[in-house]
């Protein structure tokens, strides 16, 4: 079971505020433990960025209200008053803003799971050959024919990743991002894998 945080503060802020709301870091967090083995457990309105409650400390920042819109007194929570002050950032992350917006966090935590939905070797597959080098780190899930290859730049730089332990002369198919380009191994069985500053990629073993 993999999470980022919960209701409790002693498993830490919302990650919207241990990442002081650098989307960007947000991002590779969000992929790194929805790509690794285990059941995620996704925390309420971790998905859309939402900070914690604002003036509010310990558990209690933790539990406030699901920003449901861009209301600043509810948040769309209740036609009442909430229980307790709502999200901090409930004006720009909240629900109906993030599902408008197909380059939200929200967009960005489906294409995340439709990843785990699609390719079995990222949801119950094996963990191999995890390699970390610099920002970088890369990892192979494996289930029964289906290979898969993750690879994650942590940096603010672009950078170029060694991909070993493949198939001679493997060819890989790009998964994510769309439109990212194919990558094929040398007689050695080592890929080169160009990535963008903090970014992820997933490419399928063909």
């Amino acid at each position: 079971a993999t999470f980022i945080s919960n209701h409790d503060a002693f498993a830490g802020a919302r990650l919207w505020d241990q990442l002081q709301g650098d989307e960007a870091r947000y991002r590779m967090v969000a992929a790194t433990y929805l790509l690794l083995p285990g059941t995620p457990f996704i925390y309420f309105g971790e998905e859309i960025g939402m900070a914690g409650g604002a003036g509010l400390v310990s558990d209690a920042a933790l539990r406030s209200p699901m920003s449901w819109n861009a209301d600043p007194a509810t948040a769309g929570f209740t036609r009442g008053k909430p229980f307790r002050p709502v999200s901090a950032n409930a004006a720009t992350h909240n629900v109906a803003a993030e599902t408008a917006n197909p380059r939200s966090m929200h967009a960005f935590y489906k294409s995340m799971l439709a990843l785990r939905n699609r390719l079995p070797s990222i949801a119950r597959g094996s963990y191999q050959h995890a390699t970390a080098d610099g920002t970088n780190l890369s990892f192979q899930r494996k289930l029964g024919a289906e290979h898969t290859v993750v690879v994650l730049n942590f940096g603010t730089t672009p950078s170029r990743v060694s991909i070993g332990s493949l198939p001679p002369l493997g060819s890989l198919a790009n998964e994510y991002p769309a439109g990212a380009a194919d990558a094929s191994a040398n007689m050695q069985g080592i890929a080169i894998v160009d990535m963008p500053a903090q970014s992820v990629r997933v490419l399928r073993l063909k």
